[in-house]
């Protein structure tokens, strides 16, 4: 309320903050939207594993990954 610097500065690091966090939230929306498509187009065909089988690669990569 009285124009400090620093507090300008604050905010508008804030509201930088802010933006970037709902851009990344609308992209974790998006892929998971996405991700949900593929399993019931899979299971529209009969093939209900394809959620496990994810699951399980999933699970492979960060074992790969951290096996390093």
């Amino acid at each position: 309320m009285a124009n400090d610097p620093a507090a300008v500065a604050s905010a508008a690091t804030a509201g930088e903050s802010l933006g970037k966090l709902m851009v990344a939230g609308v992209r974790v929306y998006s892929a998971a939207e996405g991700y949900l498509e593929s399993v019931g187009a899979a299971t529209n065909v009969g093939d209900y594993g394809k959620a496990l089988r994810d699951v399980a690669w999933l699970g492979q990569q960060i074992n790969n990954h951290w096996s390093l």
